[in-house]
């Protein structure tokens, strides 16, 4: 049961290479923009968190792979796999966030 935090589902599959999920930008983007929103209304840090900031319940992002591996969930979610581009995926965060919050204080 995910029953703490906020959760994105993308379309795609953890044996995935960064290339493969290149060819997926726009849905990449849209998730970006959607998460972006989240982190506003929410308060929800634009961090990638590592596995122990995770058990932590650090606020930031993670993967559900991560937080298998943080809670020892024996579900054994791989998702959404090793290549997901964490850091172009949290450059467009950032920047969405930076547009809507440029937005909100006008």
């Amino acid at each position: 049961m995910n029953a703490t935090g906020l959760h994105i589902e993308h379309c795609g599959f953890a044996h995935w290479s960064r290339e493969e999920w290149f060819e997926h930008d726009e849905e990449l983007r849209r998730s970006a923009w959607k998460a972006a929103t989240w982190c506003l209304q929410y308060e929800i840090q634009r961090r990638w968190l590592t596995v122990e900031q995770v058990r932590r319940r650090a606020n930031g992002f993670c993967r559900h792979m991560d937080a298998t591996v943080a809670f020892e969930n024996p579900g054994g979610h791989t998702d959404p796999g090793r290549d997901f581009p964490r850091d172009r995926y949290m450059r467009w965060v950032k920047a969405y966030y930076a547009e809507m919050e440029g937005e909100r204080t006008l």
